[in-house]
């Protein structure tokens, strides 16, 4: 309903479309936010309960998959998570093999490093691409097994990323769970929902 009754903001695919207002205001449209190219921009969606975290990721997903301009790129890190949200049919199919919690984290950056790499040396505006990591408070080498050369590695694509328009979006059941490299004060927390 909200992206058919605001399609100049949602058409832009750099516009989330967060839902409805929670409390009384003038301003009858929805909550939305807008990305950034030259500050760093990323997100990291936390809800204290695991089917809020799940329906604040799929609304972002929505977002994204509806913007004809935007690419959707998915990676899971559990397991059941993986199969509820069916992602294997949800994942852009040219990107369906790295949803998967199989998916090698260091290739799986290694991938996404060439890309921005890629997209540093071109000309012209680019497009958005957006990485949406799910439960990545599981990931091994970043969270689990840490090892900290590849965290920084990760740090530096997290910081170099939005700079060619590419962001992650992060959803965990809570912030704190996630590594602080991944967490930095320069990644804003949106979707805290209350207890």
């Amino acid at each position: 309903k909200w992206y058919k009754n605001y399609p100049d903001a949602f058409n832009d695919p750099r516009v989330f479309i967060l839902g409805e207002r929670a409390d009384y205001s003038e301003n009858k449209a929805p909550i939305t936010v807008r990305l950034m190219d030259d500050t760093g921009e990323n997100f990291i969606i936390a809800a204290f309960e695991r089917e809020d975290m799940l329906n604040l990721t799929m609304t972002m997903i929505d977002n994204i998959k509806a913007k004809e301009n935007a690419t959707l790129i998915v990676n899971c890190q559990d397991k059941d998570t993986y199969t509820s949200l069916d992602l294997e049919t949800i994942a852009d199919p040219r990107f369906v093999s790295l949803a998967s919690p199989k998916q090698d984290i260091k290739e799986f950056a290694s991938a996404i490093d060439a890309m921005i790499t890629a997209r540093e040396s071109a000309e012209g505006e680019l497009n958005p691409v957006y990485i949406v990591c799910i439960q990545w408070e599981r990931a091994p080498y970043l969270s689990v097994d840490i090892n900290y050369g590849f965290q920084d590695t990760f740090k530096d694509l997290l910081r170099r990323a939005p700079s060619v328009g590419v962001h992650f979006i992060f959803t965990c059941k809570d912030k704190l769970d996630l590594p602080r490299p991944l967490a930095t004060p320069r990644t804003p927390t949106i979707g805290r929902l209350p207890p």
